[in-house]
């Protein structure tokens, strides 16, 4: 990549909370979501006290189960949630999914086959007399042999396709894929 190129800016990154920052042969991807991490360490301190108040007051199976339950929510929900952080590292050619406490994942360019977008578009009615609101949900996944790893989900009120082309053709370049 030459010094003299720079990195876009697509309105529908900042509109979804992201912050894109490009460094020399790296490209960090954040969206900011404090109250998740926050969320997280509440259950886990709600979960740690039933488990604590179990043990002390007797140990009853269903305080237990409750306690468990609290603690796990946050480490399976942190699974099924898209990452916070994406650091996309050229040097290196890997790419870093982050999100939430626990959720880490680090791939290989080779291992990734290709960048697909979903669009899923939800209307919703206001009345019968006028058209509803649409909202276009467009849902970022890389393809890594037959599994499909989250990647990023951008909504916006309409339709962006010339943006998203330009999206996918930057990650693309930036991931080395072959499309």
């Amino acid at each position: 990549m030459s010094a003299s190129s720079k990195t876009p800016t697509w309105p529908l990154l900042s509109d979804n909370g992201y912050a894109l920052e490009e460094r020399p042969n790296q490209l960090v991807l954040r969206k900011s979501v404090q109250s998740g991490k926050t969320f997280s360490i509440i259950l886990i301190v709600i979960g740690i006290l039933i488990l604590t108040f179990g043990m002390y007051f007797g140990l009853h199976y269903a305080t237990v189960i409750s306690g468990l339950f609290f603690i796990g929510v946050p480490f399976i929900y942190e699974r099924w949630k898209y990452p916070s952080k994406i650091t996309i590292d050229q040097n290196e050619d890997k790419i870093e999914l982050n999100g939430g406490l626990t959720f880490h994942k680090s791939l290989r360019f080779n291992d990734i086959s290709s960048l697909q977008v979903d669009e899923a578009v939800v209307t919703s009615d206001v009345s019968p007399f006028k058209d509803g609101y649409q909202d276009f949900i467009y849902t970022f996944n890389l393809l890594v042999g037959k599994e499909k790893q989250k990647f990023l989900s951008i909504i916006s009120r309409s339709k962006e396709e010339e943006s998203i082309k330009s999206m996918v053709e930057f990650l693309s370049q930036k991931l080395r894929l072959q499309n």
